[in-house]
Parts: C-alpha cells; sequence; structure tokens
C-alpha cells in the first residue's frame, strides 16, 4: 500500500507551536545528530536567526506525522550569520 506525502506551505508567524516544535526538533535530528553539523540547539530544537517573520516554511506531513521540511528566505533578506 502506498501513502501520500501532503505538502504545504506556512509563513513562520502563522505556524502552529506544537508543528514548530516539531519541526525543529526534526531539525535538530537531522543537522546536529545526523550530519553533526554545528547548529544552535536548545530545548530538544535546531532553530537560529533566519526562523523569523521573514520564513516561509515548505513541509510535507505522511500518515499524519511531519516528515520532512524546508525554510525559505526572500533573496533580498540577510542569509548569513552576522
Amino acid at each position: 500500500m502506498c501513502s501520500a506525502i501532503e505538502f504545504f506551505i506556512s509563513n513562520h508567524n502563522d505556524l502552529h507551536p506544537g508543528l514548530a516544535r516539531e519541526l525543529y526538533a526534526l531539525r535538530k535530528k537531522t543537522f546536529h545528530e545526523r550530519l553533526e553539523w554545528k547548529v544552535e540547539c536548545e530545548d530538544n530544537q535546531e532553530r537560529d536567526q533566519f526562523d523569523n517573520a521573514n520564513t516561509t516554511y515548505l513541509m510535507g506531513m505522511l500518515e499524519g506525522k511531519l516528515f520532512c521540511g524546508a525554510r525559505f528566505h526572500a533573496l533580498l533578506m540577510p542569509n548569513i550569520r552576522q
């Protein structure tokens, strides 16, 4: 049996707090734990200065669980650490 991934988009300001926690925890698992990148983690979540009002997220749900996500910024916005 095949399951479909349901994709949706959310602006940072409209992201439900529970879904935000799930997204940031998934990012911690991916970037900090699996890839061993030196990223900012707190409360079992990976988030940084680019998670702000200028951020749009594309997320995918599989069988009611967050499966994947990507973060987008307008090219005119700062995208490097100061």
